[in-house]
């Protein structure tokens, strides 16, 4: 029986490549958001929600900046890294749908 066009299963990357790359994204556009165009504190807290659970304005020696700084940056990236997740596998999960669905048609 010779293969037709539409046989081919669609192709599928790994879950922990969405959570990657939407973790990475988000991270970035977080530091950009701090760090290089100041954006209003609204905005920052709606990008970061972790930053809402360090705001100490007293002064920080070196090991609580870094603390502050990854427990910031890491909460942000398994938060988003998390949705990503959930959406590229629902993603999946509807090409696949749809591509098994389509012979019926």
């Amino acid at each position: 029986m010779a293969p037709t066009l539409g046989s081919a299963e669609p192709a599928r990357t790994f879950p922990w490549l969405w959570f990657v790359a939407a973790g990475t994204a988000a991270v970035l556009i977080a530091v950009i958001a701090a760090y290089v165009v100041h954006a209003p504190l609204w905005f920052i807290y709606s990008i970061l929600p972790t930053s809402m659970l360090l705001f100490d304005p007293s002064p920080a020696d070196f090991a609580k900046e870094v603390f502050q700084f990854f427990f910031l940056f890491g909460g942000t990236f398994v938060l988003y890294g998390t949705a990503g997740w959930f959406v590229g596998s629902a993603i999946q999960g509807w090409r696949w749908w749809r591509h098994r669905r389509s012979p019926q048609l």
